[in-house]
């Protein structure tokens, strides 16, 4: 379409040469006009005019009106028409620079190495990865896609592009997730929550990457499923102490025991307990609280999208730890660790008394749950035990110091009564 003419706002327009492409359609530049492109959807797409009107007529506010969500997102600003036809082709949006705005797998890959970057300079990106997905949450919106094609990086800032496949609450729910990498298990879903929870998932996978130069979570060697689709639906996490023997993680892959115990309990949480239930999958506010408080610093001292979002961060991540911790100790020999949690508590948004009670009655309940279950219905750990015997003890100390006391008192009242009738 290089060259035709379209109408934008009433206003003709020619296209200019032809810059990118993805699954639904092409991207254009616009003549005589710099900071925008235009994005037409292939013929074979149909029913996405109604979807992107929505958006154009719904502009995403800036968070706390410190930045425009252009850093965020590419949000659909026209809508775009054929001139003659005056038929739906696709919609404007701000030019975003492909050498600038790199594919986070690619810039996990390639910009992360552990021996060139600073714990910050990992961190950074899957904060903001964080900050940006809940943002679009808290608006009614599910990104779906969540590939390192759609999630883009420069200088650690985040931006989400193909806004139009976002699903949105009660209006256009559901999405579809082209690239296999950060599909959940259970697939996307047809409902705005289910897409939220595979958003989830894609999150966790990305944060991962981040973190470990690039290699998926699922990835590993020695496992007879062979193509990482397999290694996905079938739940490979070769990094739990819980996995087959005979699956190793991949030789490039940095040690996974050099992340702090929070982060590496976190992913445990997401790709094997979160694996049968979706929702013991960590929140984004409880990897925002694991993530930043492991960096020593509140929300507003790291590299994020906005300074002053104000964003909840959750203080429960103490609540990964409870279902791993006699695990943990049985399996590998671990202290038990305490929760390095110091941040302001919000709101985790997860039933974690419900996740316990799905864990009991599945067949991936960890050992330490049905260790407490057999031969008994208490359900109080070892540390609270030794708490309510240590309890138990000192009540009992106070008890007899009390007594002790008060035969000392009444020796004391005696002596001193026969004192008195020997001098009188």
């Amino acid at each position: 379409m290089e060259g035709e003419r379209v109408t934008i706002e009433n206003n003709d327009k020619k296209l200019g040469e032809q810059i990118g492409k993805g699954a639904e359609g092409y991207i254009y530049e616009l003549e005589n006009i710099d900071d925008k492109v235009v994005k037409i959807f292939k013929e074979s797409v149909e029913n996405k005019e109604n979807k992107v009107k929505y958006l154009v007529n719904h502009q995403m506010n800036s968070p706390q009106g410190t930045k425009s969500p252009d850093d965020w997102t590419r949000w659909p600003r026209n809508l775009v028409f054929d001139t003659y036809s005056e038929d739906f082709l696709g919609y404007t949006m701000h030019y975003l620079d492909d050498s600038e705005f790199l594919n986070a797998q690619v810039y996990a890959e390639d910009h992360l190495d552990h021996s060139e970057t600073t714990v910050k300079d990992r961190y950074t990106p899957a904060i903001n990865l964080c900050l940006t997905v809940l943002w679009l949450h808290e608006y009614g919106y599910a990104v779906g896609d969540i590939s390192d094609q759609n999630v883009r990086i420069r200088d650690g800032s985040v931006t989400i592009i193909d806004c139009d496949s976002f699903s949105i609450e009660n209006v256009h729910p559901g999405a579809e997730m082209e690239a296999f990498r950060y599909r959940p298990p259970e697939g996307v879903g047809s409902t705005h929550t289910s897409v939220k929870e595979s958003d989830l998932y894609g999150v966790a996978v990305h944060i991962f990457q981040f973190l470990m130069e690039g290699t998926h979570p699922c990835q590993a060697r020695g496992d007879d499923n062979a193509s990482l689709p397999d290694a996905i639906d079938n739940g490979t996490f070769a990094y739990s102490p819980r996995s087959d023997p005979g699956v190793k993680p991949p030789e490039w892959a940095p040690e996974f025991d050099d992340l702090p115990e929070s982060i590496r309990i976190g992913f445990t949480q997401c790709f094997v307990h979160g694996y049968d239930t979706p929702k013991a999958r960590p929140s984004l506010n409880e990897w925002l609280g694991a993530l930043t408080s492991e960096l020593r610093m509140d929300l507003q001292n790291v590299p994020t999208q906005s300074m002053d979002y104000d964003v909840e961060l959750s203080s429960d991540s103490g609540d990964w730890y409870e279902e791993y911790r006699e695990d943990s100790q049985e399996e590998t020999g671990t202290q038990e660790v305490v929760s390095p949690t110091d941040t302001e508590a919000g709101d985790a948004g997860t039933d974690w008394d419900e996740i316990r009670a799905d864990y009991s009655d599945d067949d991936t309940v960890s050992t330490s749950s049905s260790s407490t279950s057999t031969g008994s219905t208490s359900s109080t750990s070892p540390s609270s035990s030794q708490s309510t015997s240590s309890s138990s003890s000192s009540d009992d100390t106070i008890s007899i110091s009390v007594e002790a006391v008060q035969a000392i008192i009444l020796i004391a009242f005696v002596l001193f009564a026969m004192l008195l009738l020997a001098i009188f």
